[in-house]
């Protein structure tokens, strides 16, 4: 298997509590009131020189669990950690949901998509 082309989904993340909006840097620890919930929200765009024949993954490590997630307002499995996308618009819009008591983001935490070419 051929190494992938990897993306990482840093900064800027919109981030959304029961105590406002701030902007943050991934992975700065975000913040929100005791028993609410975070929504952390990315845009991006798909990345150019993709092919039909390309594959694009979007990776999950070292994230605390989520409660939700949606791509493009199409709910995901919160507790997958890897999801093949067939298709990526023009601009996207990624939104992690967590629950705000214990949330923590770990150092190596990231959000990334990885492009594999054809084999």
């Amino acid at each position: 298997m051929t190494q992938p082309h990897v993306i990482r989904l840093r900064g800027p993340w919109e981030c959304s509590s029961s105590t406002g909006k701030a902007t943050l840097a991934w992975p700065q620890q975000p913040e929100g009131a005791a028993g609410g919930e975070i929504t952390l929200l990315r845009r991006f765009g798909c990345p150019t020189g993709i092919s039909p024949a390309d594959r694009v993954e979007l990776v999950f490590a070292d994230l605390p669990p989520l409660s939700a997630v949606t791509l493009n307002d199409f709910p995901l499995p919160p507790d997958e950690v890897r999801f093949p996308l067939s298709s990526l618009l023009p601009r996207n819009e990624l939104k992690l949901t967590l629950a705000a008591e214990g949330a923590s983001l770990a150092a190596e935490a990231e959000v990334r998509l990885e492009i594999f070419g054809p084999e």
